[in-house]
């Protein structure tokens, strides 16, 4: 196959991708907004976040990336390159900062449970602003090359990436441990369904930093290998294991969505009902209109009956006004 095929077909792949990207994280943020189940999960506004980091890989860099790829690098201008690389690292920063903003969350809400009820919505938007703010920092490293070198850039990108991993990996250490001592002390006790549901929210978020990564780290690798031998690296890294490598980086953002549909039961049903249109994707508000068709509807039947006890006493005090 030559380059030219190879280049066609590997953006062809990523427009698919990319669209599966758009699709599977705008259901998701639908999904976690309208379920009133899910939206009760503490954790939710966060992988709401995550979903639109991943939105955006999906609706903006990868097509930025595809472009790139099929103009050729004498064509595509400085501008479009400083825009491909500022959209590039804010998405992927922002994903994978949100991934650690989440993994420090729930092993907050297993350690210390009380303390995080009674955690306000401010710290979650906190938290938030500063997944983002860090991310446009390092996009700004990236930036200023004609200020600060490339390797001030590379060693921030390399520190903030491995410390990362080491949380995650810590982090869901921690909390497998606990949800484990706290199946074994209440096992004969009862467990609420908002415990259970926390508990499988806590191991679907496992399952996706382990996504994550296996799909990232090949990636991570590959930036220490191409910063290690410079120039040499053409002669030692094939073009389509670079190729391979970015499909890794790129398809994370399409599997989160097609993880929550396997391991939570409220994510597919809503699913389903976003798709077939159904108006029960608020059971609440059903149910309340329900209820007060109900109530408006018992009460219209007595006044029905009222008036017609009414009509039937005149028309007695009549019947007897003529008799007498």
């Amino acid at each position: 196959m030559s380059t030219s095929t190879s280049i066609i077909a590997w953006c062809v792949v990523y427009g698919v991708i990319a669209f599966f990207v758009c699709v599977g994280n705008a259901l998701s943020v639908c999904v976690f907004l309208t379920n009133h189940r899910l939206r009760r999960l503490r954790a939710c506004v966060l992988i709401i976040n995550l979903s639109v980091a991943d939105l955006v890989v999906g609706a903006v860099t990868l097509p930025m990336y595809v472009t790139y790829q099929l103009a050729g690098p004498l064509i595509i201008t400085v501008t479009f390159r400083a825009a491909f690389d500022s959209v590039d690292l804010i998405s992927g920063f922002g994903s994978i900062f949100s991934l650690v903003v989440i993994a420090l969350e729930r092993t907050y809400s297993v350690c210390l449970p009380h303390r995080h009820r009674a955690t306000k919505a401010t710290a979650y938007v906190i938290c938030i602003c500063l997944v983002w703010s860090v991310a446009v920092i390092l996009m700004a490293l990236r930036l200023m090359r004609n200020v600060l070198s490339f390797n001030a850039f590379f060693y921030a990108m390399v520190t903030c990436l491995s410390t990362s991993l080491v949380i995650l990996a810590v982090a869901y250490l921690v909390i497998w441990y606990r949800i484990r001592s706290n199946n074994s002390t209440t096992r004969q006790n009862r467990q609420t369904r908002e415990h259970l549901q926390e508990r499988k929210l806590a191991v679907t978020l496992a399952i996706v930093t382990g996504v994550f990564t296996a799909t990232w780290l090949p990636f991570h690798i590959l930036n220490i290998i191409f910063f290690a031998c410079g120039m040499q690296c053409p002669l030692v890294i094939s073009l389509q294991s670079v190729y391979a490598i970015k499909f890794l980086h790129y398809v994370n953002s399409l599997l989160n969505p097609v993880i929550y549909a396997l391991q939570l039961p409220e994510f597919r049903k809503t699913i389903r009902k976003l798709i077939r249109g159904s108006n029960m994707v608020y059971p609440e508000i059903t149910s309340k209109i329900t209820m007060n068709s109900r109530f408006q509807a018992h009460q219209a039947a007595q006044i029905s009956e009222s008036e017609v006890g009414v009509a039937n006493k005149h028309q007695a005090n009549s019947i007897t006004l003529v008799n007498i």
